[in-house]
């Protein structure tokens, strides 16, 4: 599935929202990253990051697609009015205001009846949303951290009840190509039969949302249940030392540097 300070934009808020401890690669010593809930009402912060993208090193060619792709979405989803845009959701993590993973989840999408649901899933339940995207990478080339995607991901499934969401689908990359399938299982997700799918097939759902369906790889499809996800956050939320932030709004150029 992937510095100068940003100048002032009065018009973008975001918000803090919680912290994570989670680990260096190099000696295991605690580093603490704090996801950011990015607001939806200016374009801007978008451009100036897919335009800092290069900057990122250490990925290989498939997560830099990713992160690639996640990045142009969360413009197409930002330059969007489309009413459903309210149970989107956009975090970032950063550790020293430093980007180091974006997701992007429940992008509202069309069944073939014209309904609109959460999930591209054919067939797939009124309360199922999607994690649309998830890229993870080193805030620095000095410092590898382990934890981001749990702790992004783990903040993300904190949100499922209050969306009335139960289940999350996933289209997870295929395992010769990275590890993001076994992520996913130590994450609650569970792969679903063992057909390989087109990421756009004729029957699956399209997204809403003009342009956030750039893909064409085939993927393995996986699911969480509303107790699986419910389970981790619990766990994980005591284990990684989750801190709550007061929600208030801020400039952005205040919480990220890019």
């Amino acid at each position: 599935m992937k510095v100068s300070s940003i100048s002032n934009s009065p018009g973008f808020g975001a918000k803090p929202i919680s912290q994570w401890r989670c680990s260096s690669y190099l000696d295991n010593s605690a580093r603490s990253i704090s996801i950011i809930e990015l607001e939806k009402r200016d374009y801007d912060f978008a451009d100036k990051f897919v335009k800092s993208l290069d900057s990122y090193t250490g990925m290989d060619s498939i997560k830099k697609e990713i992160l690639a792709d996640a990045a142009g979405t969360l413009k197409k989803v930002l330059e969007c009015g489309n009413e459903y845009l309210e149970k989107i959701k956009l975090f970032l993590a950063t550790y020293n205001n430093n980007p180091c993973g974006l997701l992007i989840a429940n992008l509202p999408k069309n069944d073939e009846y014209g309904n609109v649901v959460y999930s591209s899933r054919h067939n797939c339940a009124k309360n199922e949303t999607e994690l649309d995207w998830l890229a993870t990478w080193s805030p620095s080339q000095n410092d590898k951290i382990k934890g981001i995607g749990k702790a992004i991901v783990g903040e993300y499934f904190k949100t499922l009840r209050g969306d009335k969401f139960r289940d999350v689908y996933v289209r997870s990359e295929l395992p010769e190509n990275s590890y993001a399938q076994y992520f996913y299982e130590s994450m609650g997700f569970e792969v679903m039969g063992e057909k390989r799918l087109l990421w756009g097939a004729k029957t699956t759902n399209k997204s809403l949302i003009k342009g956030a369906d750039p893909v064409d790889d085939r993927i393995i499809p996986m699911i969480a249940t509303r107790k699986k996800t419910k389970d981790i956050y619990n766990n994980l939320s005591h284990k990684m030392y989750r801190q709550e932030f007061v929600k208030k709004s801020s400039d952005i150029s205040e919480l990220v540097k890019i």
